[in-house]
């Protein structure tokens, strides 16, 4: 703007505009611009115009450099410079080698290709623990900057049996996540685990952890949410109850609520319907794999129930019909299917009783049917009464 304040109120200037008029005009304050006018070009601005020139000179000899060998060039030719100065220089001008830079890493670009196939194809169902596990990250933003959770769901229960946080989002941050897995649930050979086709799952160290510990893995299709559904669910649940209750100031502060949701509220509080109404800590305690087959939890205060509804073996009970349902359904199931069937019949009943009330008496045509007699209503009719007419 200062060029054309300076312009305006040249002496040759067809139509001469003052300084203040102009500046009035367009906002500015007229300190800024004499200081400008007397040095058009500051010490700090013609330094970088050098270091840029020596830089374009040695990128222009060998577009193959990187900004490395860039600084490199212009440090001979006498323009030393950090390497972040370089770097910076060299991505505001589009400078990079002609062929080490990754080019169109967006999020229209087209995904790498899978390490595994898709052996779950939507079907998240787990026959006990341990058989199939979800993974998936999640991030939001603080006033520090981003925080990304890594979390590791067991379909069977329900549970989030491992998870990791970090302020970045490396391979690193899905291998820890999945060593505290396994090492909260012991014995996880040959258990399958399934993600989508993020870099960080596709990476070495990731699949080097899968294959350390007999591990399946199992990747979903590019852009379908719907192969992970379960495990969106519970990013979902996270989203509503916890990232976006407030504004978190700091990346710690998010961590702690986070890990305070997880630990307290989902496994100990949260009932699922899928799980016969308990929670997901109660259906891992009762089928834990160190104590023996088919004995009965003592801080379960109901009986076994598989979270399947059909008549099949509790994986919990070694195999076998569970002593306690004999592969029934459980029992919060059939009596909540009970009372919706006896609410159902209660709404038919009052409906009835409503109709008879307010649109009977416009039927009965004043009270006398066809044949002239005097209609009755079903419940009068059983009492032998007859409401007295107009």
């Amino acid at each position: 703007m200062y060029p054309l304040v300076r312009e305006l109120a040249a002496a040759d200037a067809p139509h001469r505009v003052s300084v203040a008029v102009t500046c009035r005009v367009l906002g500015l304050a007229r300190q800024p611009y004499y200081r400008w006018l007397a040095r058009p070009v500051t010490a700090a601005e013609l330094a970088e115009a050098y270091r840029a020139n020596a830089l374009f000179d040695a990128h222009r000899d060998d577009p193959e450099f990187g900004h490395r060998f860039l600084l490199d060039e212009a440090r001979v030719a006498g323009e030393s410079m950090a390497e972040r100065t370089a770097w910076r220089i060299c991505r505001d001008n589009g400078w990079w080698s002609a062929f080490g830079k990754r080019r169109g890493r967006g999020k229209n670009t087209k995904a790498g290709p899978p390490v595994h196939d898709d052996l779950v194809r939507r079907d998240f169902t787990g026959a006990g623990p341990n058989r199939l596990w979800l993974t998936d990250i999640t991030e939001h933003a603080t006033g520090e900057g981003k925080l990304y959770l890594c979390a590791v769901k067991d379909v069977y229960s329900g549970r989030i049996v491992g998870y990791s946080i970090d302020a970045r989002m490396r391979s690193s941050l899905v291998v820890r996540a999945f060593e505290s897995a396994v090492a909260r649930r012991g014995q996880v050979a040959g258990c399958m685990v399934h993600s989508d086709r993020g870099s960080q799952f596709r990476s070495r160290k990731f699949v080097s952890v899968l294959a350390r510990h007999d591990l399946v893995g199992s990747m979903g299709r590019v852009g379908a949410a719907g192969d992970n559904a379960a495990m969106e669910s519970f990013f979902a649940l996270l989203q509503k109850n916890v990232l976006d209750r407030r504004t978190w100031s700091t990346r710690e502060e998010l961590r702690i609520a986070i890990v305070t949701w997880i630990e307290r509220t989902y496994h100990r509080r949260r009932r699922q319907r899928r799980l016969a109404r308990i929670d997901p800590r109660r259906v891992r305690d009762h089928h834990d794999p160190s104590r023996s087959p088919g004995c009965i939890n003592p801080t379960v205060t109901q009986p076994c129930s598989s979270p399947s509804t059909q008549r099949m073996p509790c994986p919990g009970c070694g195999g076998k019909l569970c002593p306690w349902t004999k592969g029934r359904r459980p029992l919060a199931v059939r009596a909540a299917g009970f009372w919706s069937r006896f609410q159902r019949w209660r709404w038919w009943q009052v409906s009835r009783r409503v109709w008879w009330t307010a649109i009977g008496p416009s039927r009965r045509c004043s009270g006398t049917g066809k044949s002239g007699s005097q209609q009755t209503t079903p419940w009068q009719a059983k009492t032998g009464s007859q409401s007295d007419q107009p």
